[in-house]
């Protein structure tokens, strides 16, 4: 598990520069100011599955966004409602 986690590859076709271990996505949020490593399981139409290791968290969005162009409405989730209600 440790060795899937970790960064082995930073991707140049994304705007984010996302970085990927084996299966798991690297990306940081910020909020208020505060940087935020999330490790994530991206799979079709939304389900995700948010590792934060500094929040001691673990976070599953499952949707049904199939073919409507809303693939990162469950990462807009994260950062818009649940990190903010977590730090506040």
């Amino acid at each position: 598990m440790e060795e899937s986690f970790k960064k082995h590859l930073r991707l140049e076709n994304t705007n984010d520069k996302n970085e990927y271990g084996y299966l798991w996505w690297h990306k940081t949020y910020v909020i208020n100011n505060r940087n935020i490593a999330s490790i994530e399981a991206r799979g079709a139409g939304g389900q995700n599955i948010f590792v934060i290791p500094e929040l001691n968290t673990v976070v599953v969005i499952t949707s049904g966004n199939y073919r409507n162009g809303k693939y990162q409405q469950p990462e807009k989730i994260l950062e818009e409602y649940i990190l903010p209600a977590i730090l506040k």
